[in-house]
């Protein structure tokens, strides 16, 4: 299973590089091919099974799946009402698919990134067995997740965090007035705020936790 997500990836990843195109760009054709891949997976693949953690602490548990260079698998178990709060992935397509459990999603988009403006989205509930999926600037790239219950949330990042190359997880809190004049275009939207850019909020811990499930 998640070798064949691998193989899907990197075979597109060959064939745009071919094509003289971003090596790191998911075609929409892609995309929908990892979707219906990631509709197979489930608990057992990645032996995260529901009676192994709700009878533990209530602290948000990390898996390491796989980090590659041109991609990271990961788990987080939440327990009921923690969440990972405001964050963004610069430049990359996010996969995620809810295993168990169910989220609450505030997600953004930037409009005038440089200015700290973004499109904000209504709220949203993600339950099990469906996934999202968020571009380089669009579906909510700013967003955070918070339980409703104890939740497994498969994440699937192309391509990785990386310092070296400038993929950095940035913080933020939403403003709805910066001080900041908007422009007449972006005035008539009655959807837009100012995310500030902040430090990763001390109260966001994550406990790691060895994975035993399938190995890439």
């Amino acid at each position: 299973m998640l070798r064949g997500l691998v193989r899907t990836i990197r075979n597109a990843f060959s064939d745009q590089r071919a094509r003289m195109r971003s090596s790191f760009e998911l075609s929409e054709a892609t995309v929908s091919s990892v979707v219906k891949q990631l509709g197979d997976l489930n608990e057992s693949h990645l032996g995260v099974q529901h009676a192994d953690f709700v009878k533990g602490p209530p602290v948000i548990t990390y898996l390491r799946v796989a980090e590659l260079d041109d991609m990271t698998m990961a788990v987080f178990v939440l327990p009921p009402a923690s969440m990972i709060p405001l964050h963004d992935h610069p430049g990359m397509t996010v996969f995620s698919k809810v295993l168990w459990g169910s989220i609450e999603v505030e997600s953004y988009d930037f409009v005038a990134e440089a200015q700290g403006l973004a499109r904000r989205y209504l709220p949203d509930v993600v339950g099990p067995g469906e996934i999202r999926v968020l571009r380089p600037d669009s579906g909510g790239n700013v967003h955070s997740f918070r339980a409703r219950e104890w939740t497994a949330v498969f994440d699937l990042l192309v391509p990785p965090y990386s310092v070296l190359e400038g993929r950095l997880c940035n913080y933020y809190d939403p403003l709805e007035d910066s001080g900041i004049e908007k422009t007449s275009s972006l005035e008539e939207q009655n959807d837009t705020v100012f995310l500030r850019r902040v430090r990763q909020p001390s109260t966001y811990v994550t406990a790691p936790r060895q994975y035993r499930g399938e190995q890439v």
